[in-house]
């Protein structure tokens, strides 16, 4: 008797044992398949920062869906990757030197959360978006923001802006 229950106890025991690595492979799959994922969403957001910082607009269409977005807490939205290319270009032209430096990037499944700093020094009128000017100040500024993008089909889709306008003001030395 004791030999017709080890049989099967010993065959359940094996096909556990066997089904086992396939299901951890399954998992390493996956993972590496999140990890690949990551990886390539934050390469297409260090793309778009090399472009900003090199002033390159060409490459916008290659990075950013054509009907992509850009809002901000300034109040602003553009849409359509030739809107977001003016948006920055009005940023380099209020601030020819402007660069962004990314701190650290955290990713989950098709969205990117990036926090940044944006650096440079005001030599030429800034329009707001309620069309409002502000003449060139000399001034040096150093502003942290965060940013959000989401990814659609390898591209840039939507980027939202977080910051505190009135540190760019102070940086500007304006009157809040």
């Amino acid at each position: 008797m004791k030999s017709k229950l080890v049989v099967p106890i010993v065959a359940l025991f094996l096909a556990a044992c066997q089904s086992q690595p396939a299901t951890e492979t399954a998992q390493t799959s996956e993972a590496d398949a999140a990890a690949a994922a990551a990886a390539e969403a934050k390469a297409l957001v260090n793309r778009y920062y090399e472009a900003f910082n090199s002033h390159d607009r060409e490459v916008y269409s290659e990075l950013f869906t054509a009907d992509a977005e850009t809002w901000s807490t300034d109040g602003s939205t553009v849409s359509g990757v030739e809107a977001v290319a003016d948006w920055d270009m009005a940023w380099y032209s209020a601030f020819p030197d402007a660069r962004i430096t990314s701190e650290r990037m955290i990713t989950e499944g098709s969205f990117i959360v990036s926090e940044n700093h944006f650096t440079g020094r005001h030599e030429a009128t800034m329009v707001q978006p309620d069309g409002q000017e502000i003449p060139a100040t000399g001034n040096q500024v150093d502003v942290p923001y965060v940013a959000v993008f989401e990814i659609e089909g390898g591209k840039l889709k939507r980027q939202r802006i977080y910051y505190n306008s009135l540190t760019v003001v102070e940086q500007l030395g304006l009157e809040p």
